[in-house]
């Protein structure tokens, strides 16, 4: 007897020890099946307006419908897919006339039921660069699995938690999968111009790449701060958290208006975004499911997890202007609009990984790859100058922007925009 009552002890103490590991494995066998899915030549894709972005819409309302997140606008009991889709139309550029559809649910929480008393909103743009031909005229598809496969599969996983897997957070989470991303934060952009909820007491969590890391720390942005967190002492709030999770941060100067959490910002919203950093399939037919880094994703759904557990209310959290952090110190008196590559190293210059969508760099040409060299004569050794230089730039001035692209010396001009709120 003695001894059965000892090996039973035994046995439940191995199941307490080994749940965590299970779990955790578990998640991510999930998050790879997400990404394989949105990854699938099935999809083809998954540009805005096409067929196969409406697939992925379908499987991402299916898979609220699947774990019981609620849609946020009024519905009648049962739910449907459409009960989750928040519809707008594109009236200009190359996309205009598109419809894109956005995915929206929420679950409450322990200590508030009400999203419009305060709510996080986790969001990740689901859709991608849809189909390419090859130089021998084959058609192919881009995958997207980093491209961001990755960031939706952590958003769901987020809410599995919240539902089949019975866990809760103290306040209200929408979970938001954002069209038209690539095409200049359309998405983000059209449910700011008609929010379901009011947006005055919300907080933005924002995935972009983050499946990836395989060793390289991620990328975080945010702006915020409360009463009880200042803006500085945020930070010391993330980094326990993330060590928790097998993950190590790394502040992100530079780059952060390139993703969704730039409409929030644009609203007042405080956010946080994180991000896996450029890598060399960006953009390319090879960003597939094999190349990600699944137990690095899971711990970033780990992450985020704790903070929204630990966090506190998103009512108490105001945003703080980012406008003015640049690593010189100055105030930025306007903006270009460069994403520097944070994932190549040069000898001299700054490498670019694209351009803000309706900037000055855009307008210039920049394009991913190109190494910035100087700016109306100063040279840009380094992020720093290009810093510094936009706390001397005036809104409205010309600007000539030389640059290396395929070891050629190129120029281009234009206009200084003023510094983005």
């Amino acid at each position: 007897m003695f001894r059965s009552l000892i090996a039973f002890c035994l046995f439940a103490l191995a199941l307490l020890v080994a749940a965590p590991a299970r779990a955790t494995m578990e998640e991510e066998e999930y998050v790879m099946r997400v990404v394989e899915r949105l990854a699938s030549p099935a999809i083809h894709g998954r540009r805005m307006g096409t067929f196969g972005a409406r697939l992925a819409a379908n499987y991402l309302a299916d898979e609220f419908l699947s774990f019981g997140v609620r849609p946020l606008r009024g519905y009648a009991a049962p739910a449907t897919r459409q009960d989750y889709f928040h519809y707008f139309r594109v009236s200009g550029g190359e996309s205009a006339g598109a419809v894109g559809r956005n995915v929206i649910g929420w679950v409450p929480g322990t200590m508030s039921v009400d999203p419009a008393k305060g709510c996080f909103i986790v969001t990740a743009h689901y859709d991608h660069l849809g189909v390419t031909q090859m130089a021998d005229g084959r058609w192919t598809y881009y995958p997207g699995a980093n491209d961001n496969a990755s960031g939706v599969a952590a958003v769901l996983a987020l809410a599995r938690r919240c539902t089949l897997l019975g866990q809760q957070l103290p306040y209200p989470t929408v979970f938001v999968f954002f069209d038209g991303e690539e095409q200049g934060l359309l998405g983000s952009k059209a449910l700011m111009e008609d929010p379901p909820i009011p947006l005055d007491r919300a907080f933005n969590v924002n995935f972009d790449m983050v499946g990836a890391l395989k060793g390289r720390k991620l990328l975080v942005a945010y702006a915020a701060e409360s009463d009880e967190i200042g803006a500085r002492a945020f930070w010391g709030e993330l980094k326990p958290l993330a060590e928790s999770a097998g993950l190590e941060l790394e502040y992100m100067r530079r780059g952060w208006e390139a993703s969704d959490q730039y409409s929030f910002y644009q609203k007042d919203v405080p956010f946080v975004f994180m991000f896996g950093g450029m890598v060399e399939n960006w953009d390319r037919i090879t960003d597939t499911p094999d190349v990600l880094d699944y137990s690095a994703l899971s711990g970033v759904t780990a992450f985020t997890w704790a903070l929204l557990d630990r966090i506190g209310s998103p009512a108490d959290f105001r945003r703080i202007d980012l406008a003015s952090s640049g690593e010189s110190g100055g105030v930025r008196t306007a903006f270009l609009g460069i994403i520097p590559d944070f994932a190549l190293m040069v000898e001299h210059g700054v490498p670019v990984a694209g351009a803000v969508p309706e900037s000055p760099a855009e307008e210039a040409g920049l394009q991913k790859g190109d190494i910035v060299l100087e700016i109306n004569g100063v040279d840009m050794a380094d992020l720093k100058a290009l810093a510094d230089i936009l706390t001397v730039l005036i809104a409205g001035e010309k600007v000539e922007i030389v640059f290396l692209r395929g070891g050629q010396e190129l120029r281009a001009e234009t206009i200084a925009a003023p510094p983005r709120e």
